[in-house]
């Protein structure tokens, strides 16, 4: 069988952080969760209302829906699939594309608060590559027949 090969856009040195790093947040994953729903309503108040369950509920679902991304990296044809399915599935909820940038932004707003001084500018940046992989394949998903 074939090696798979790396994601686009991330580096196997980025792989590696953005792997190491995500075990760090797990024991405080209920904060992370938390964090990043608050700053994710500052900047874009409407999604609020997409979010019928309890807020608990939902920060569980990012912590392993980011548990399954950052692992899913040793394995892309996997991750690629879910992450297909996931960008479908946004889309039905009314999410975006635009809002996508939102998500990334809480996302890097969070990490900033959960690692402090230790988030050096290669983690900033290995998160951020991440991310922009991870929403990139959702978008394309969602919107791959816009203007058919």
């Amino acid at each position: 069988m074939a090696k798979e090969e790396q994601p686009e856009f991330l580096t196997p040195r980025q792989k590696q952080i953005v792997q190491a790093t995500f075990q760090e947040l797990l024991p405080q994953s209920e904060l992370v969760g938390m964090l990043f729903y608050k700053r994710l309503f500052e900047l874009e108040p409407g999604l609020r209302s997409m979010f019928n369950v309890e807020m608990h509920e939902q920060e569980r679902k990012l912590i392993e829906m980011l548990q399954i991304a950052v692992y899913g990296f040793d394995h892309p044809g996997q991750l690629i699939l879910a992450l297909q399915r996931l960008g479908i599935r946004h889309l039905e909820y009314g999410v975006s594309a635009e809002q996508y940038s939102r998500v990334g932004q809480a996302l890097l707003w969070t990490l900033e608060q959960a690692f402090e001084a230790r988030l050096t500018a290669e983690l900033k940046a290995a998160w951020e590559a991440a991310y922009l992989y991870l929403a990139q394949v959702m978008i394309d998903a969602a919107y791959k027949n816009d203007g058919d």
